[in-house]
């Protein structure tokens, strides 16, 4: 067992530098477990809290994704409730899904906008910004686990939320779906 503060000595003498300290993003989420689960032609992406980086650099490693760290899933969990701290526009663009799972209620302003804009760029965007990834163009659907009725969370945030993922759907040529759920867990098939 490590005690707070001890992680850091931990990966640096037994995994390397490459892990070591982030600044924006806490030893515990450093060290979260990622998962990639595959059946059949069905695959999951679980990213735990971890950094958008080390997965990509992790995809590479394990031969899931190309050498350029490029690759689709049919389901990507986003990390850390979408905090813009473990994401960027350049995952986005990397790793791109036919659903895009985002837990978060507002709290701590997550699923952060600048994240699921990041996501929604990736598919629909500009020459910048959008994914060279060959299923960019085929149908995308976001989930969220909660939405502006929120009682635990922060629902300004959440309402915001809806009201740029329904203009991105709306002006998206039937190209991205979304589903907001006032429950706390949803079910779907892909």
């Amino acid at each position: 067992m490590l005690a707070d503060g001890q992680l850091d000595e931990f990966f640096l003498a037994n995994i390397g530098p490459a892990i070591g300290r982030r600044s924006s993003v806490t030893e515990q989420n450093v060290a979260s477990i990622v998962m990639f689960v595959e059946d059949g032609n069905q695959n999951i992406l679980l990213t735990g809290d971890a950094r958008d980086d080390d997965i990509v650099e992790q995809l590479i490693d394990s031969g899931i994704s190309d050498n350029n760290g490029f690759v689709h899933v049919n389901v990507l969990k986003i990390q850390h409730h979408g905090s813009e701290n473990n994401f960027s526009r350049g995952f986005a663009k990397h790793v791109t899904a036919d659903h895009y799972i985002f837990c978060g209620n507002g709290e701590h302003e997550n699923p952060d906008h600048r994240t699921v804009r990041h996501v929604i760029d990736s598919r629909l965007g500009g020459a910048t910004t959008r994914s060279p990834n060959p299923q960019t163009p085929n149908r995308f659907k976001l989930w969220f686990n909660a939405d502006s009725n929120v009682d635990d969370g922060d629902a300004a945030v959440m309402h915001e939320l809806e009201n740029i993922v329904q203009d991105s759907a709306a002006n998206s040529s039937g190209q991205m779906a979304f589903r907001f759920t006032s429950n706390r867990s949803f079910s779907f098939s892909p």
